[in-house]
């Protein structure tokens, strides 16, 4: 977006907490950040802005502008367009009315996200999936000879939930000869990641790359963010293992109305990857031994097949260009 020349108010990117427990922690400094941006559109009324994904705070600041009549649907001046729904097809669905009452369009990455909102008036838009645009490198690519990808996630706390399991499933499910690689998105990260791997006498095979470093895998173990979905894409044999802290794990068995915690098996309607989550890990260790066989492989690879096919091409129907349309519809009504 900073590059296509939108100015950033914030990028939550940078500030990314999961769970109950995790945000209440935050609170104050979530109020604070809506009061500053609330109070830089005010001043600033820019035509269009474009909030992206995080729901927790997009949504409530889509509905603070509207309320202080800041937005185009309570007469105000700035047309907002939200870009990743919230998946309101796993939880809190009746959250759609409440965005075709505040916002003025949404583009969505998955197609059948279109129909969850049919019964709105909201204007929703299917835009190419990132990873499928002609230009996206995936940066992960299958190779049979190649390490084991170890994914535990991009958070303090998931990974120190995570990792150690993925550790423990790693070293008793692979020969002493195969190798693992872990992903590292910061220097703060590596240095807690390094520590785990110390703890379970890993340091030989195991290595780190950084987040933007090309990298070849033979399979995949991983939790269940974005990075699964690049891995079923990439045709590697996987297996998903997640471990969220018991609060927002009980709550979240209360609320989320899906079978399945990975994108690609929420696509595909199966659980084409193997889904361990929270204490059975050890029934992950069969699957991991058979990550080398032939028939593995080539189920992967199929699976990756079918995944290209459900997320589908668009040329024209991209991000940039619908919010260009926007952009130009805006100008002209105002």
């Amino acid at each position: 977006m900073q590059e296509a020349g939108a100015k950033l108010l914030f990028d939550l990117t940078k500030f990314s907490v999961v769970g109950l427990l995790e945000v209440a922690k935050y609170i104050l400094f979530f109020k604070k950040l809506l009061h500053e941006v609330v109070g830089w559109i005010r001043k600033h009324k820019p035509k269009v802005l474009c909030l992206v994904d995080y729901p927790g705070f997009n949504l409530r600041l889509a509905k603070e502008l509207y309320r202080k009549k800041l937005s185009h649907k309570a007469g105000g001046s700035s047309f907002i367009y939200y870009y990743i729904s919230p998946q309101i097809w796993a939880w809190k669905a009746r959250r759609r009315f409440t965005m075709a009452r505040i916002i003025d369009s949404l583009g969505v990455i998955f197609p059948f996200e279109v129909s969850c909102y049919s019964d709105t008036d909201l204007d929703v838009n299917f835009v190419v999936h990132p990873f499928m645009e002609d230009d996206y490198n995936l940066g992960i690519k299958f190779d049979p000879s190649a390490p084991t990808l170890l994914l535990p996630g991009s958070r303090v706390a998931a990974i120190k939930r995570i990792f150690p399991v993925m550790l423990k499933l790693f070293q008793s499910s692979t020969e002493q000869s195969r190798k693992a690689v872990v992903i590292y998105p910061n220097e703060t990260l590596l240095q807690i990641l390094r520590n785990h791997t110390a703890n379970h006498r890993l340091e030989s095979r195991i290595n780190f790359i950084s987040a933007d470093t090309d990298v070849l895998a033979s399979s995949a173990i991983m939790s269940s963010g974005t990075m699964s979905l690049k891995c079923a894409l990439a045709g590697l044999p996987s297996v998903i293992v997640y471990k969220a802290n018991p609060i927002t794990f009980w709550t979240g068995c209360k609320l989320v109305k899906i079978k399945y915690l990975g994108m690609a098996n929420i696509l595909l309607q199966e659980e084409a990857i193997p889904e361990f989550i929270q204490n059975n890990f050890q029934k992950a260790i069969p699957y991991i031994a058979e990550f080398y066989s032939a028939a593995t492989i080539e189920r992967a690879q199929s699976n990756s097949i079918r995944i290209k096919d459900l997320l589908g091409k668009s040329p024209d129907n991209t991000l940039e260009n619908l919010i260009m349309e926007k952009i130009s519809n805006s100008i002209l009504q105002k």
